[in-house]
């Protein structure tokens, strides 16, 4: 962009309340989701990826959601060491919650 005129379809005040971007879909899904349809997708573990992101989830969110997709059975250790489980392959492809995939499983 450079200098010049600007033309927006709304009052000043609204543009002065509105954030500079839109946050990333990394940061509004569960991380135990997001952890999920990572290591389908890549097949190796996440951590070093996500330490590269813009806007990281915290450790502690990432350590609670290894932990949760073991207990659901989705992988087989509960740190970015496990596995994914067939079971963790179909819940991913399913596209809804994890907890309501597991129901759908059983």
């Amino acid at each position: 962009t450079g200098p010049g005129w600007v033309w927006r379809l709304y009052p000043h005040e609204w543009y002065q309340q509105m954030a500079a971007h839109e946050p990333a879909e990394m940061t509004s899904c569960p991380c135990d989701q997001l952890l999920l349809q990572l290591k389908v997708a890549l097949q190796r573990p996440v951590l070093p990826i996500l330490k590269e992101v813009l806007d990281p989830p915290a450790p502690e969110h990432v350590g609670k959601g290894f932990r949760t997709l073991h207990s659901l059975r989705y992988l087989t250790h509960p740190s970015d060491a496990g596995t994914v489980t067939p079971e963790g392959e179909v819940a991913a492809a399913l596209g809804i919650g994890l907890q309501l995939s597991r129901l759908v499983l059983y």
